[in-house]
């Protein structure tokens, strides 16, 4: 092949690396504007469940910025970007998500290093509009990370409702004779500008062999002991009570299982002086 038509195809190899590897970070920042779109959840940050396969992708990016350096140095200026993408790209190897970009990834990281190995007698130092691109690309990185992460960070305090029904003794992660099912627990959020309250939801699953009406019994037997008064609505606040100055409601019932109980609080319109 001529020296021409040669560094053509390189051009264009690493043109089609650039391009998939903005495919990859897009799909990380649909992500993260999903996040941010649908509203932070007070209760929970992510960052537990996610932080291996962050900084599994992290190392990856890094990994494949210093091998592509070795070989090319027009690659070093872009570590940063690299392990963005790493970080990106980590989600679209789990089971969390299931999109054309996930086969990828490996081959995307292979094909960056093997194209500064190929060319890597082409530069032998950093040209200075790398060095410019690549600072320019890592200011807008850090930005954009440095933003989400104050958003997150902000997002995830608990506001005083929420914690106030977290602190109730019905609020409990265990309660007697009980087996977490399912948790439908949340902060106030407003996905796309529309509120949803905070709560404290949660099925049980009876373990101790009582039957549900003895549970339900026994639940309102202890929120009786913690001063939850009777209301007039069983289906949407069957008890009130005020914490801190925030009217909460509570509701206790069987679920769609035999061996299943539903405890749940929410924000209350009204409810007795503050216990």
């Amino acid at each position: 092949m001529p020296t021409d038509a040669r560094e053509y195809a390189r051009r264009l190899w690493g043109a089609l690396n650039a391009a998939l590897a903005l495919v990859v970070v897009g799909y990380g920042a649909v992500f993260v504007f999903l996040v941010l779109a649908l509203g932070t959840d007070h209760s929970e940050v992510a960052a537990a469940e996610w932080l291996r396969p962050w900084a599994i992708g992290a190392l990856g990016g890094l990994a494949t910025a210093l091998l592509a350096g070795r070989y090319d140095r027009r690659y070093l200026p872009w570590t940063a970007a690299l392990v963005l993408a790493g970080v990106c790209a980590a989600p679209l190897l789990t089971a969390h998500f299931d999109t054309p970009a996930a086969p990828l990834v490996v081959p995307l990281a292979v094909s960056i290093v093997w194209h500064a190995r190929a060319g890597r007698h082409a530069e032998r130092r950093t040209p200075r509009y790398a060095v410019l691109t690549g600072v320019l690309v890592t200011v807008m990185a850090l930005t954009v990370v440095g933003a989400a992460v104050g958003h997150v960070v902000l997002a995830s305090r608990s506001t005083p409702e929420y914690a106030a029904m977290r602190s109730d003794p019905l609020a409990a992660e265990r309660l007697p004779g009980l087996a977490l099912r399912f948790d439908w627990s949340q902060d106030n959020t407003t996905p796309f500008g529309m509120r949803s309250p905070a709560q404290v939801s949660r099925s049980w699953t009876i373990t101790d062999g009582s039957t549900t009406a003895a549970k339900i019994a026994e639940l309102e037997a202890l929120a009786e002991r913690h001063e939850w008064a009777v209301a007039e609505d069983p289906v949407f606040c069957g008890w009130r009570k005020s914490i801190a100055g925030h009217p909460l409601c509570l509701v206790i019932r069987s679920g769609q299982s035999p061996d299943e109980v539903v405890v749940e609080i929410t924000g209350g319109r009204a409810a007795p002086s503050a216990s």
